[in-house]
């Protein structure tokens, strides 16, 4: 079950989060407003609502991560998927760091087969914290140490940076000796220049250029497959694409200025689907040269297929 592609819908539970990652929304946001992000959370009866139709059924996956914060830090996790588990499977994507035993145990115990949980983890002891600042590599080795005997499928996720582009073969066995997974993705964000790696590890594909000229695109969001994600965030809005919760290309779009229509209050993923998501995305079909940064870089037809949801390296 784990090899076959899921439908999947990823659901930003809370903006709650301990750690302060150089290139996280929550940094940029405490960073250009100087100011903390307010606390909220999803509400769990407005999202159950909205997947109550056919395309809802269809999603098999939810997939808990988000821009702004971490589910382990959601109080009503557990309420969350109990809600849902009848219907759905869970990718549980978390920093790791500064749960409880009893948390972690808790969480172990519901896991079946079908689930993920994806630790971010950018280093080993004495390099994680470099990225991942605030983290705790205690809490974070108990939680895969418990989450090694559940039912769900552990994966180890590195985004290669500055500090451990060298050790990646080293982590790898550690992931393993651990019971996970390990996998490793190169970026183009990084928050801090200073740990920005050597070129070969930039994902320069995927970085806006504004030179770069956009004949056709061709809108991810126009389906839901193992390669684009839709989302619903924190505050309950429906997002064609992940890539949009961030705040430097949503609040510029029009996204964010017809944000109403996108709310999932009073409405089913059928009606948003039927109503606003495809004449949002012929609209860029149309209009390539209007359409939002994020669309002219994510799904410009002159760039390579980028039809992975990964991009590694061998290590």
């Amino acid at each position: 079950m784990a090899n076959v592609p899921m439908k999947t819908l990823q659901i930003e539970t809370t903006s709650r989060c301990t750690l302060k990652c150089p290139a996280c929304s929550r940094t940029w946001w405490n960073q250009t407003l100087k100011k903390r992000i307010p606390i909220s959370d999803i509400d769990i009866e407005m999202l159950y609502k909205f997947l109550d139709c056919e395309k809802g059924r269809e999603i098999k996956m939810l997939d808990l991560r988000g821009d702004w914060g971490d589910c382990i830090y959601y109080p009503k996790l557990f309420d969350f998927i109990d809600k849902f588990r009848k219907e759905k499977n869970f990718t549980i994507c978390t920093n790791g760091a500064w749960q409880t035993e009893k948390f972690w145990n808790r969480l172990s115990a519901i896991l079946v087969e079908g689930d993920v949980v994806e630790f971010s983890i950018d280093g080993l002891e004495d390099t994680n914290h470099l990225y991942r600042r605030n983290s705790d590599w205690k809490s974070l080795m108990l939680a895969l140490r418990i989450i090694k005997n559940s039912k769900a499928r552990m994966v180890w996720k590195t985004r290669v940076f500055k500090f451990n582009q060298n050790i990646l073969p080293e982590m790898k066995k550690t992931a393993e000796d651990l019971g996970a997974e390990f996998s490793h993705e190169i970026t183009h964000r990084f928050g801090d220049e200073s740990l920005r790696p050597t070129e070969n590890f930039v994902d320069e594909d995927w970085t806006y250029k504004p030179d770069r000229t956009v004949n056709k695109i061709v809108p991810r969001c126009k389906r839901i497959d193992e390669y684009n994600y839709p989302s619903v965030s924190y505050y309950n809005m429906f997002f064609p694409c992940g890539w949009f919760c961030a705040p430097q290309v949503l609040y510029k779009s029009e996204l964010w200025k017809n944000r109403e229509k996108w709310m999932i209050k009073d409405t089913t993923l059928d009606e948003m689907w039927e109503n606003v998501v495809l004449p949002w995305a012929k609209n860029i079909e149309d209009n390539p040269a209007k359409a939002s940064i994020l669309c002219q870089t994510k799904c410009n037809a002159s760039l390579k297929d980028r039809n992975t949801a990964v991009t590694k390296l061998e290590i």
